[in-house]
Formats: structure tokens, sequence, C-alpha cells
């Protein structure tokens, strides 16, 4: 493992601290039975109804827990316990460590890996700038890629900065904001829009970010997703930045 591996990932655990942690691991899938646990928190319905009142040894047991019993029935996401400036360092830090944050769709990804202020990133070419838009609450969920899984070294995993979908239907996203004069919409639906200026900048938008991307205009499918691949995402959230580890993890 490299030092940049071993640093994010103490940073990682440094600010996952489990034993402050009162947050629920509820994802909004809740498919839970009586006697069953819910595929999407490993819980059960006694667990989910006690969880504020709950003592705190029980929560952290249950957070401690929660990677491998949700990898071993194949889930793929995971809420994390942090705040929104525990997410926003976590943001940044991978920047650092090798990673890079993206937003687009297929066939038009915008991919930053460069600190370029306090909550944007820029590429090393220059080409590319993203920003965070901080004022709307976000959550930082745990994702394991095809091959690999939620127990795994998280320095190896990417995080997905999302939102509930209810921001949407409220109007607040950052993609349902007037758009600039002299662009144009090329793409858009109810998680990101993508568009283009008269001189050639492309600018996508989703939720919570913002990309800008000085090329041509490539060519992409009306109905490209603006998922990672592999990604199968729980309705109950938007995604509004991935934040990817290092190629070569």
């Amino acid at each position: 493992m490299t030092d940049n591996q071993n640093d994010y990932r103490d940073l990682f655990y440094q600010e996952l601290q489990y034993d402050a942690a009162d947050h629920s691991p509820c994802v909004g899938i809740c498919d839970h039975e009586p006697q069953q646990k819910c595929s999407g928190c490993q819980r059960q319905q006694h667990d989910i109804q006690a969880w504020r009142e709950a003592e705190p040894r029980m929560r952290v047991s249950v957070w401690k827990d929660l990677p491998r019993a949700l990898a071993d029935h194949g889930q793929q996401v995971m809420r994390l316990p942090l705040n929104q400036d525990q997410i926003l360092r976590l943001a940044m830090a991978r920047l650092d460590h090798g990673g890079c944050w993206r937003i687009g769709v297929e066939g038009c990804w915008l991919q930053a890996d460069q600190k370029k202020g306090d909550t944007s990133a820029i590429s090393t070419d220059g080409k590319t700038h993203i920003s965070l838009k901080t004022h709307i609450k976000m959550r930082a969920l745990l994702w394991a890629a095809p091959g690999q899984r939620l127990d795994d070294d998280p320095a190896r995993l990417s995080l997905l900065l999302v939102t509930p979908r209810i921001r949407i239907e409220r109007g607040e996203g950052q993609h349902q904001q007037p758009l600039p004069d002299g662009y144009r919409v090329f793409i858009a639906s109810d998680t990101i829009r993508i568009s283009a200026s008269d001189h050639g900048t492309l600018r996508a938008e989703t939720v919570i970010a913002q990309g800008e991307w000085d090329r041509a205009l490539p060519t992409v499918e009306k109905a490209a997703s603006d998922l990672p691949h592999g990604l199968n995402l729980p309705d109950s959230y938007v995604l509004g930045l991935a934040i990817l580890p290092p190629p070569s993890l």
C-alpha cells in the first residue's frame, strides 16, 4: 500500500468516528419484514423503531458490523455517519491522495483531480473545473464498484455525494436554476443538465455540483446515464458528485 493510500485511509477513519455517530444507516430501501433485516441497512424492524432511543454501544455495533453485513448480502452502497464538514474534508482530501471528482453522463464525463479552492477542483490540463454548492445538505455513501466489497479498504472505494430526491421535487437543485446567458441546453433530465455556450464551453450541473469543460461538444446519447458504470443507486437519493480513488488502486 502506498503512503497516499495509508494517509487517506487514516484520515477516513479519523473522520468516521463510529463512537460518536447518531446518524441512521438508512438509505431509503426499507424492505424489511417483521422478522427479517432490511437489505439496505441490515437492521430488523424493532432495531429501526428503537434507533433514536438505543444505547450508543448498540448503534456503534451496528455501524461497525454494517460494511461486512451489507457486502455479504450483495449490497453496493452504505451511508456513512458523517456531517457536512466531514464530507467536505474527505472530498478535498481525496484530491490530495490521487483521486478525482467526476460529474456528467456516459460519453461526457467531466473529471478534475487537483484542488482549486476550498470547495472546487481543476483538471491537470486546466480545461475542467468542478465546484460544490455547499448550501444544499449532502450525504456521503461508500460505493463498492463491481469486483469490490464494502468491507474492503476504504482507500480503494469511491465516495458518492448525494442528496435526498425530495430536493429535486422542491426545485432546489443547481441544475434547476436558470441558465447563464449564452448557454443552450444539450442534455437535461431530472438529475442533471448539460449545456453548451456559444463559444464552446460545456457546462454540467447536478443538484449539488457544477462543472465546466473547455472542449468540443461530444456525441452523446440523449438517454445517457449520469451514474458511473455498475452503480445501482437507491431511488431515494440523487447523485451530486462521484469521488473516485486513484486509477492504479
